[in-house]
Parts: structure tokens; C-alpha cells; sequence
């Protein structure tokens, strides 16, 4: 389901959205939650959500969350900055790129 911005007019994503494949896109922006499957793979340049991302699989883009990251024993992360409230890493998660946690989007 997405709706409106009253500001700017784009479309907003209010689901969760979960990636079981590969997924090139420039953005991928939700409200609710991001979870990328073991088998899942994204290529954007920012990925956003409001609620968090967890991910088994592979993700490639700078990743801004008002919620939490973690990371499964297989993932990997490739990117600019990750920036979230919490990073919980499993043992044999790869990352690569700057992380800044805590993190709070500036109002």
C-alpha cells in the first residue's frame, strides 16, 4: 500500500517490503520494514526505511533507518554510510563502509 505526500506529492511505501531475489533499483524507501531473504540481493543507491532492515542476504547502497539493522551469519553490506539506531552483527556478516550508530534523523 503506499499514499501521497502532502509536501512534495511523491508516492510513499507504508508496507513492509521483502526482497527474495535480486533487486536493482535507485531507491528503496518504505515506512515499514525491509527484509532481505537468504537468497535476496539489492542494488540501490539509498535504501530507506522507518521501521528497520534485516537482512540474510546481500545489500549494496547507503541505508538510513529510524529503526534497527541486523545483519544474518551469511550477509553482506557494501555502501556509502549506513546510519541506524542499532547494528547487530552475527558472526560472518561482512560489512563495508562508514557506520554511524546511534543515529537519530535530525527534524
Amino acid at each position: 500500500m503506499s499514499t501521497t505526500c502532502a509536501k512534495c506529492h511523491k508516492a510513499i511505501k507504508v508496507e513492509d517490503v521483502q526482497v527474495k531475489s535480486y533487486l536493482p533499483v535507485n531507491d528503496l524507501q518504505t515506512c515499514g520494514h525491509i527484509r532481505i531473504t537468504k537468497r535476496g540481493r539489492v542494488a540501490a543507491r539509498n535504501i530507506q526505511s522507518g521501521k528497520g532492515i534485516s537482512c540474510e542476504g546481500s545489500l549494496e547502497g547507503s541505508i538510513e533507518t529510524d529503526g534497527n539493522v541486523e545483519l544474518g551469519p551469511k550477509a553482506s553490506w557494501k555502501g556509502t554510510v549506513l546510519h541506524s539506531r542499532t547494528l547487530k552483527i552475527s558472526d560472518g556478516a561482512s560489512l563495508h563502509g562508514r557506520v554511524q550508530v546511534p543515529w537519530k534523523r535530525e527534524e
